[in-house]
């Protein structure tokens, strides 16, 4: 009878633990990463008897949870991509959404501004025209602010989301050191903490949506995590925390790295994968471009047209003046740098632009240069006359400011980061547009021959002759003498009747063709009193489609390059987003058939558990009859 009693009752205890693992399981269908729990069941050793061994029932062996590691790692690596690539969707879609937007957008903007350069030209005496020129261009200068400004706001929205994710990852981080740190005191070789384990996991889950992490898992059951090049998050029961800091070079611009570490000392290289990655991946390679286009196409377009005005003559007679003005080119100097020394940038010529930082290097001798959007090395080691010769190439030079450099200093050239938000207009009075030319060109009325002069061109406005009235006579059918009447300086040039002759002198440029014969003369002079002149407007009007920026674009090209780019990477964002989304969908599920709870298994199991336990307390009855029996047969 107490062996009865003893077999019932391990059964009895058996079914009930079943039953209370299967209300766990039920319970939890739906808690995240949660993995099904299965009480394992054994015989124990049976007792020897003259007729043989004789059973001793059941024994709880433990209880397991249906896990597969290599499943929560793929999982985990999917989980970072659709991190990744929902936070770049989001904002690449954002910025889509500015740059070619038909009112928000740039393009209307250049088309009305062209429109009235060209309604001046045509009407070039005309105030009303001049004043709606004026309008369009400050409404131009204002939309690229109003656009540099929005793409501001996206960095700042940036910077938050670093700032947001990393001190998220610091809770996750320490979340799983304290789980190590449990798990370890509480699990045993035969047992493990099930419930702790997937609180892990679900933790690891979480942390791996918001960076790329490596997880290896140790023999006392805890796990380390890592980072990019192998940077540690969690080893044993200790969390190395990140921080949000300024950079080295922009204290502006946020980034990663290690408490207590110096500036540059950041982690934003080395991070790829889940929202942290995708933060870094857009500023670096989406929205820095396209502000350094628009900041390109705003100086670009301030140093065409201020050269252009410059040739030109307004209505009170005078030269013209800059129009537009944008920022100067930026150089960062790094935090950690142990010299003292900075450096300003100029800009050389626009048309050799390229939208680009470039990270310039002292070390201790000479300087070294790279730019960094193709990571193209322009010079490895020279001094800073060689470093101007290679950055004269894409349009910028170099001048000391104050201080020295030391060994180990870095400092980083942003060209065209700020152009757009520096873009202003400087001409507010109508008459102050240079729409005519400054000089005039004629031919004697009593000349012999068919020889003719070119209206002439500007070619330096700065020449103090400009003005000086200057005469061309030809002393022979293939020579001429040039004069100028104010200072009366004169020289003699040959004259090619064939191919013409091109007379340079006093800043401007006239073209001598024809046959002229000998006597003939023309004159150069100033044009003042030509209200009605539109050389300089048309000359203005043809920098609309004169392919000079960025490897042979006009300013639409720039700004639609701009668009083009950001639309490519949205659509190749928004492609990979669906592939990562539908392999995380693809290892749920594989996870799900594995370690999910199903709920008509579960009460099966429940049903069979339940006639389990009936029978055992059937079984403890039986004998509790058989010992009363006996009990009774004793007292009579």
């Amino acid at each position: 009878m107490v062996d009865i009693l003893r077999t019932a009752v391990s059964g009895l205890m058996a079914s009930r633990t079943a039953m209370a693992t299967t209300s766990h399981n039920v319970a939890n269908v739906n808690t995240p990463y949660y993995s099904r729990q299965r009480v394992e069941l054994g015989t124990p050793m049976p007792e020897q008897r003259s007729y043989g061994y004789l059973g001793r029932g059941v024994e709880i062996q433990g209880i397991t949870r249906a896990y597969d590691e290599f499943l929560m790692k793929q999982l985990r690596g999917h989980g970072s991509g659709v991190g990744q690539y929902d936070t770049l969707n989001n904002l690449t879609g954002q910025m889509s959404a500015l740059l070619g937007d038909t009112e928000v957008g740039l393009t209307p903007n250049l088309e009305k501004f062209f429109g009235a350069l060209q309604d001046l030209a045509n009407s070039p005496a005309s105030i009303p025209a001049r004043q709606v020129f004026l309008d369009e261009a400050r409404t131009l200068t204002t939309r690229v602010q109003d656009i540099d400004g929005a793409l501001g706001g996206l960095r700042k929205s940036v910077d938050t989301g670093i700032r947001n994710a990393v001190a998220t990852i610091n809770d996750l981080t320490a979340g799983v050191a304290k789980l190590n740190q449990d798990i370890a005191a509480t699990q045993s070789p035969a047992n493990a903490p099930n419930d702790l384990l997937d609180n892990r996991d679900r933790l690891l889950m979480d942390l791996s949506k918001l960076v790329g992490i490596q997880v290896v898992t140790q023999d006392d059951g805890g796990v380390n995590v890592f980072m990019g090049n192998g940077q540690p998050l969690v080893v044993g029961n200790n969390a190395y925390q990140l921080e949000a800091a300024p950079s080295g070079f922009d204290p502006q611009e946020i980034t990663v790295r290690l408490p207590g570490q110096a500036a540059g000392s950041d982690l934003e290289r080395y991070i790829a994968g889940g929202e942290l990655g995708g933060y870094f991946e857009f500023r670096r390679t989406i929205l820095n471009p396209a502000q350094d286009g628009l900041g390109l196409l705003a100086m670009g377009l301030t140093e065409t047209f201020n050269d252009q005005h410059a040739k030109g003559m307004n209505l009170d007679g005078e030269t013209g003046v800059a129009l537009f003005a944008a920022r100067a080119p930026k150089v960062w100097t790094h935090g950690a740098n142990q010299g003292d020394a900075a450096f300003s940038a100029s800009l050389v010529d626009s048309t050799a632009l390229a939208r680009s930082d470039y990270e310039i290097r002292y070390d201790g001798a000479n300087y070294s240069a790279v730019r960094l959007s193709d990571q193209k090395v322009l010079l490895a080691s020279g001094d800073l006359a060689a470093l101007n010769v290679e950055l004269e190439k894409d349009g910028l030079a170099l001048t000391p400011s104050s201080g020295a450099p030391q060994a180990g200093d870095r400092f980083l050239l942003q060209p065209t980061r700020q152009g757009g938000a520096g873009f202003e207009l400087l001409v507010g009075d109508p008459r102050k547009v240079a729409a005519a030319a400054p000089i005039t060109t004629s031919a004697a009325t009593g000349n012999l021959g068919s020889g003719g002069i070119s209206p002439g061109a500007v070619a330096d406005s700065d020449n103090a002759n400009l003005w000086n009235t200057v005469t061309i006579e030809f002393t022979a059918v293939d020579q001429f003498t040039v004069t100028d009447t104010v200072t009366g300086d004169s020289f003699t040039q040959a004259y090619d009747s064939v191919n013409g002759t091109t007379v340079s002198y006093n800043g401007w440029e006239v073209t001598l063709s024809g046959n002229p014969q000998a006597g003939d003369t023309f004159e150069v002079k100033d044009n003042i009193g030509g209200i009605g002149d539109n050389r300089n407007a048309l000359e203005l009007v043809k920098l609309e489609l004169k392919p000079q920026l960025l490897g042979g674009n006009d300013y639409r090209g720039v700004y639609a390059q701009m668009i083009a780019e950001v639309g490519a990477q949205g659509r190749r964002v928004e492609s990979t987003l669906r592939s990562q989304e539908a392999l995380f969908e693809q290892s749920t599920m594989a996870r799900e058939s594995i370690s999910g709870v199903n709920l008509d298994e579960e009460a099966a199991n429940l049903v069979r558990f339940q006639q389990a336990y009936e029978a055992s307390a059937q079984m403890i009855q039986t004998a509790n009859s058989l010992f009363k029996t006996v009990l009774d047969a004793v007292r009579s």
